[in-house]
């Protein structure tokens, strides 16, 4: 979600992305974006770069309402993670995660290079964490990105 600049007042824009955090067997917490300034929220972006980025539970694999848990229901984790997108400018990093964009999104290969498609980032600088009834947490970006992740049993 952005503060639009095509919506009157200052208006929130919500607009779904893909996104990666690295390859499909080695996760690095970062939030990677294959974008075009021709997207209205990267025009959004241009003028103010403070955006979120939610993500559900539900989006894996419809983990909620595959047990009938409703996606809005507080025990299907969200988190929504806030901060700056910026645009990735080291070439290493940008390479690596150009990579990983189209191991986890294939199509995204074929999409039309007149778009002149670029890496952003979100620069995270708050995470709010819905996992259960009773309210929020604010989780500390040094204990999510020191976190060990442990890969999901098969």
């Amino acid at each position: 979600s952005t503060t639009s600049q095509h919506l009157p007042g200052g208006t929130a824009f919500g607009n779904p992305q893909s996104f990666c955090d690295g390859t499909k067997d080695k996760g690095t917490g970062s939030l990677y974006f294959y974008v075009s300034d021709m997207d209205a929220s990267m025009q959004d972006v241009a003028a103010n770069p403070k955006c979120s980025f939610t993500i559900s539970e539900e989006f894996v694999r419809s983990a909620c309402s595959s047990v009938s848990v409703d996606p809005e229901d507080p025990r299907c984790t969200r988190l929504v993670f806030s901060g700056d997108m910026v645009d990735v400018t080291d070439a290493k990093e940008a390479e690596e995660a150009k990579n990983a964009l189209f191991e986890r999104h294939p199509s995204m290969k074929s999409w039309p290079s007149d778009h002149h498609w670029k890496i952003t980032t979100l620069n995270i600088t708050n995470i709010w964490l819905i996992d259960t009834f009773g309210g929020a947490s604010i989780v500390d970006v040094s204990d999510y990105f020191g976190a060990d992740v442990v890969a999901e049993a098969k």
